[in-house]
């Protein structure tokens, strides 16, 4: 996010930590089957690091495994996720402000007139609602009564109306503001489909990807043009390029704004078969949850138009790596109380 910080020193000082816990469980319980599953996850994330030059499986194996040998249970390690995210979000965009911070503006065509999207002093002006998302999110997870929750969306919706406002960031706009409102009532689906719909919608998001793709990414037309042309990149990927083993088809100037294409052509094949094996692994432990059931759908709708799962942009992936581990090395979770 901001480039006066040593990420390098910080992510050294955090593998450190990790592996002396780790040393540390060796120690106390001599599970060799669980140290080594440890040991693998740390593995797979520095050869990430090292192949992919992203943070993005390292953090969160490393943050999760450093959490599941403390008393946390899955409550507060959303709320430590979700206060640190909003003092992030809101002191990035008080410097952009104040001129600290620099953000990228954006030209777009709206009409016949130029406007210019603001990225708040973010990478990019979808980062903004992405950003948002650990925020919203969360707080819908921490929040025990509905009247509660009302009061929040209350809120939330006019504050993600002013950074649609600022952003011109339809999708992140709509689907933010779809997810607040729904998920006031969204108690009342029974926990039997909310499992059903976590197996499924993966599946189905990836059908509906491909429909639009070769629907609506040939020509221009309405569809395309309001997703942002993203059908049309899609279609590129899927006819010019052939996914392999271990990834890396990342053409210049070829945004691929959708999850399941992107693990696939960025990541490769192996990575994103070993996180599909891991997530199905991971759904019976997640639908016991119902509102973590409900934040993994949405993430699964927003992940059709937005990269969503990186570490930065949603608690989830940590969570799914905590509870993997917690499962493994301390037996039964403890959920929220």
């Amino acid at each position: 996010m901001w480039q006066v910080v040593n990420y390098k020193l910080i992510y050294s000082l955090l593998l450190v930590a990790v592996l002396i816990f780790l040393v540390k469980f060796w120690f106390d319980k001599r599970e060799i089957k669980a140290f080594i599953l440890l040991l693998c996850l740390l593995l797979v994330g520095a050869w990430t690091v090292v192949f992919f030059s992203t943070q993005d499986y390292i953090l969160p194996i490393m943050i999760a495994i450093s959490y599941s040998f403390t008393d946390y249970n899955v409550k507060k390690v959303i709320r430590d996720f979700t206060v640190t995210s909003a003092i992030l979000f809101v002191l990035t965009i008080a410097l952009h402000y104040f001129g600290v911070v620099k953000g990228n503006e954006i030209p777009r065509m709206v009409d016949g007139v130029v406007i210019y999207r603001d990225s708040l002093g973010f990478d990019h002006v979808n980062s903004v609602f992405r950003r948002f998302i650990p925020i919203f999110t969360g707080i819908f997870y921490l929040t025990s009564s509905r009247k509660m929750l009302l009061t929040y969306t209350a809120v939330e919706l006019p504050i993600a109306f002013f950074l649609y406002l600022k952003t011109d960031s339809r999708t992140g706009f709509l689907l933010t503001a779809l997810f607040l409102v729904l998920s006031i009532f969204m108690k009342e689906v029974s926990a039997k489909l909310l499992s059903k719909l976590l197996y499924l919608f993966p599946i189905a998001a990836i059908i509906l990807t491909l429909f639009l793709s070769y629907k609506f990414g040939l020509s221009s037309n309405f569809i395309d043009t309001s997703l942002s042309h993203r059908p049309m990149f899609w279609l590129k990927y899927l006819t010019d390029y052939r996914p392999t083993i271990l990834g890396k088809i990342m053409p210049m100037n070829m945004p691929l704004d959708n999850i399941y294409l992107s693990s696939i052509y960025w990541r490769g094949l192996l990575i994103s078969l070993l996180t599909g094996i891991f997530y199905l692994k991971l759904v019976p432990t997640i639908s016991k949850d119902w509102k973590l059931s409900v934040i993994t759908l949405f993430l699964l709708v927003y992940g059709i138009f937005e990269i969503v799962f990186f570490f930065s942009n949603s608690f989830l992936i940590t969570v799914m790596i905590y509870l993997f581990v917690r499962k493994k090395t301390q037996g039964d979770l403890r959920w929220k109380k």
